[in-house]
């Protein structure tokens, strides 16, 4: 009886968790959305260009949404993690590791890309990498490799992993990944 009441549980919280995380990315679209539109339609002259549609596409996502996401997460039940001390022999041997599994993780998502590129018969772009190698390089870093990592951070390992580590300390990274997997939509940012 009891096991049957913990996977009840466990059912309404991943539930809650997946509906938070619904409405947040609901919102993220919607915000992008709705910025772009009365760009357009109250500024078209900045509409043209790139590095203002960027700066007001992502401006209400990154004060209003994700904090917001944040705060949905946050009011959900929370476990500390537990602390681990890192020498720094461990920590000099993590580098290494860590730059090779970017590497092929890399190879992997660009071979998933390609073979998608071929059964479509056409090659898959990278539109958020032609956008940002057309803007000011500066707003480009401040967003794109600055401000927005930041903030997914913050969303995707703090409240999010936050929330799911109740659920054990190997469910609660692997299922944010694949939540930060999916909110980017695109293999490239994989």
């Amino acid at each position: 009886m009891e096991e049957k009441q913990t996977k009840n549980l466990y059912r309404k919280e991943f539930s809650k968790l997946g509906f938070i995380m619904l409405a947040i990315t609901a919102l993220f679209i919607g915000a992008q959305y709705l910025a772009i539109y009365l760009l357009y339609f109250l500024a078209p002259n900045l509409y043209e260009s790139g590095s203002w549609r960027l700066l007001i596409q992502m401006l209400p996502v990154y004060l209003l949404v994700m904090p917001f996401g944040m705060w949905l997460l946050g009011r959900m039940p929370n476990v500390k993690p537990e602390k681990h001390s890192v020498k720094p022999g461990q920590f000099l041997v993590m580098i290494p590791m860590a730059y090779c599994l970017i590497i092929i993780t890399n190879y992997i998502g660009n071979i998933i890309t390609m073979l998608i590129g071929n059964l479509k018969g056409a090659p898959v772009n990278n539109d958020l990498l032609d956008l940002t190698m057309s803007l000011n390089p500066l707003l480009s870093l401040a967003i794109v490799g600055i401000w927005g990592p930041i903030m997914e951070e913050l969303l995707f390992r703090k409240a999010l992993a936050g929330a799911l580590l109740r659920f054990g300390e190997g469910t609660a990274p692997l299922l944010s990944a694949l939540a930060f997997a999916f909110f980017h939509g695109n293999l490239n940012q994989f």
